[in-house]
């Protein structure tokens, strides 16, 4: 049996979902000075749902 490399469609939505709980988090504690880098990987899980 051959061995896959790489992410499964599975271990994308984990990532997805966490980067979303990260830009959630981020919006909620804006005001309290949460860095940046939050927001950004957020903005990344679209692509990811979509693909």
């Amino acid at each position: 049996m051959e061995k896959r490399r790489g992410l499964s469609g599975f271990d994308l939505k984990i990532i997805g979902i966490i980067f979303m709980v990260l830009d959630h988090s981020y919006d909620a504690f804006v005001s309290f000075g949460a860095p940046l880098w939050m927001t950004l990987l957020g903005r990344t899980v679209a692509p990811i749902f979509y693909f």
